[in-house]
């Protein structure tokens, strides 16, 4: 998302929702874009196209924590639970592919884990759910290379992106599945752990202040 663009950008809805991703296989850079995840988007370019096709065993693909979701379920129950106007949802792709790259889910009505100097609740994004698409994910296409790097990436500064313009300084929090590399994906962002959900197999992570403060900054946004 380039500087210039950023800095002039007065809302959210004014923000640029593009950024580049990495070609795995050549380390050739490409321009992706964020756009809304509609249930059309949710039910045929993910949840029909996501899991077909993949080089690895059954097996291998049952331990993907997110097996189970279907996007345009997930949707929906979160809209209709918390109203439209507070649920956001944004797909990825890349020009020439019709797969959806990544998606993320999140919800604007919500608090951070921290509180105020005077002890008050202070704004934050809650990222229900965020995953990128399998082909992209190295242990499903062994010994090949997943395709994209940088999806989650992308989406995670969305989301603080949009923190920042509803008043929350960059704070996100989320619910990550309990997968020792997603865990470790989250932390060399930038969040800490904050508690364990052990029966729903869930972390809940928050990200720090520095790391808000630093991805806003390189978004010319702080």
């Amino acid at each position: 998302m380039p500087r210039d663009e950023a800095e002039q950008a007065a809302t959210f809805e004014d923000f640029p929702k593009d950024f580049n991703v990495t070609e795995k296989a050549t380390g050739k850079e490409i321009l992706a874009r964020c756009i809304p995840l509609t249930r059309n988007i949710a039910k045929s370019r993910i949840d029909k196209l996501w899991w077909e096709d993949l080089p690895c065993d059954k097996e291998t693909r049952r331990k993907e924590p997110d097996l189970s979701w279907k996007w345009v379920e997930l949707l929906g129950s979160l809209t209709n639970s918390r109203g439209g106007g507070y649920v956001r949802g944004w797909a990825v792709e890349v020009e020439g592919i019709v797969e959806i790259q990544g998606a993320i889910l999140y919800r604007m009505n919500t608090f951070s884990f921290f509180k105020g100097k005077d002890g008050e609740s202070l704004p934050a994004i809650y990222a229900a759910f965020l995953a990128t698409a399998p082909r992209n994910r190295d242990r499903l296409m062994f010994p090949e290379l997943g395709k994209f790097k940088g999806i989650g990436t992308g989406l995670l500064k969305l989301a603080i992106a949009h923190s920042h313009y509803i008043g929350g300084e960059g704070r996100v929090n989320l619910s990550s599945v309990d997968y020792p590399s997603t865990v470790k994906l989250y932390e060399g962002f930038g969040f800490s752990a904050m508690s364990q959900l052990p029966e729903d197999r869930l972390v809940l992570m928050e990200l720090t202040k520095e790391a808000a403060a630093k991805n806003l900054k390189e978004m010319g946004l702080r």
